[in-house]
């Protein structure tokens, strides 16, 4: 940061991640009813976040130091964070420990759209 209040350009209504060896540009949007999830998610979105779900799980099965864990929330806890925070009519939320970023997506997406923002910072540079 500079110095100044983030702005809109700064806040986390973008991802671009690479997943499985490609690069995914997900504006999150709320662009399709899917019916596995109480929110609306843009397709391409809910199938990272998938991704993101299934690469944490895995991590934290092999890895054997706490802190160097991703503990993503549960698919069911983000929806519901997710359904709070949009029910809240939040203008910006702030995400401590945004590890892989899982959370924060949820959050961006839920609150987003409605052009609030969502800062998240994290200390462990591994993660």
């Amino acid at each position: 940061m500079n110095g100044r209040s983030p702005e809109r350009s700064d806040c986390v209504h973008k991802t671009n991640l690479l997943t499985e060896g490609a690069p995914f540009v997900g504006i999150l949007t709320r662009k399709r009813w899917d019916n596995n999830v109480g929110v609306f998610l843009h397709i391409n979105l809910r199938t990272f976040l998938k991704q993101l779900e299934e690469h944490g799980r895995a991590h934290d099965a092999q890895e054997l130091e706490h802190s160097r864990k991703l503990l993503n929330l549960e698919p069911d806890t983000a929806e519901l964070v997710s359904i709070l925070a949009q029910s809240s009519n939040a203008k910006c939320a702030l995400e401590t420990g945004t590890s892989n970023g899982y959370s924060t997506i949820w959050l961006a997406a839920s609150i987003g759209p409605s052009g609030a923002r969502v800062v998240s910072i994290e200390r462990s540079l591994e993660k």
